[in-house]
């Protein structure tokens, strides 16, 4: 087996994410048709985060996925924006973690839960999810700080397995509620962009 260099193995993981190469193609055009001007609009470093989180879930949703031990697995993101991205200054679009985690693993895990506050990016992410008619996903429309605690209520159980993705915009996220978050059985990905 030959070996990538960075550059092909950055390209490689990129197309998994673009639109136009994506194994859910079909179903990305349709999801981007739903509130077409609402996206989240960042800069060119998001990709190289998308590509970490979606290899690191990949990795980690198809080790769970082996085991028999957890009864329960959640996914869950504090800060899940639109599910679409902009690249600023270009016409590239990228799906999001909702997205990602949704298409790629929602078979393997019992619930997933979105939060954001935005309202236009909380009301776009939701019409997109439910056009997916997946029942296991779980938008919620309001800030990580009113939705944690009822999330890590359902996760108390020494079974379950959870997988965390925190992407603040900036520097929302608090030690308080990492130190909670600390206190489940989990895997976490935590970007510090700022």
């Amino acid at each position: 087996m030959q070996s990538l260099t960075k550059m092909e193995w950055l390209k490689k993981w990129i197309k998994e994410l673009e639109v136009t190469n994506s194994k859910f193609k079909k179903e990305i055009e349709q999801i981007i048709k739903i509130e077409p001007n609402v996206y989240n609009e960042f800069r060119e470093w998001t990709p190289l985060k998308l590509i970490l989180f979606y290899y690191a879930f990949n990795v980690c949703s198809t080790i769970i996925n082996k085991t028999s031990f957890f009864k329960n697995k959640y996914y869950i993101d504090l800060f899940a924006g639109s599910g679409i991205n902009k690249i600023k200054n270009t016409k590239d679009y990228l799906i999001g973690s909702p997205l990602i985690a949704t298409l790629n693993h929602s078979n393997i895990y019992d619930s997933m839960f979105f939060c954001e506050k935005e309202p236009a990016f909380s009301n776009a992410l939701e019409l997109r999810l439910n056009f997916l008619k997946n029942k296991k996903l779980i938008i919620m429309k309001k800030g990580y700080e009113f939705c944690l605690d009822k999330i890590l209520e359902r996760l108390s159980n020494n079974t379950s397995y959870s997988f965390f993705f925190i992407d603040p915009y900036c520097m929302e996220f608090d030690w308080a509620s990492m130190k909670k978050v600390l206190k489940v059985r989990s895997d976490i990905i935590f970007t510090f962009m700022t």
